[in-house]
């Protein structure tokens, strides 16, 4: 019996909840994405309401992620209480189904 093995690049993904509040936490995300090809769950809520200019940061890196690395942001969910978005490598297709 001919059997091919297909070896998974990654064998696993770490998802990460992270709700930033400084510049080394967006930094972070940025890592995990990039570099270590895990897809991260962000809650902006806090950027949103406590720092402008952090929050303006974020969406610029989250930008960035997506035109030079062919990331994808999907937001998952947006209230008072919170701003869910999805921020997956690009081997990692995310798919809107609603």
């Amino acid at each position: 019996d001919d059997y091919d093995v297909i070896i998974p690049e990654q064998s696993f993904y770490e998802i990460v909840l992270i709700r930033p509040k400084t510049i080394d936490d967006i930094n972070y995300v940025v890592d995990q994405v990039i570099e270590e090809k895990n897809p991260v769950i962000l809650d902006l809520s806090f950027l949103e309401k406590e720092s402008a200019p952090n929050f303006k940061l974020a969406g610029d890196k989250i930008k960035q992620m997506r035109t030079r690395y062919g990331a994808q942001a999907l937001l998952l969910a947006r209230s008072e209480e919170k701003n869910l978005i999805i921020i997956s490598p690009k081997k990692v297709k995310v798919v809107n189904k609603g």
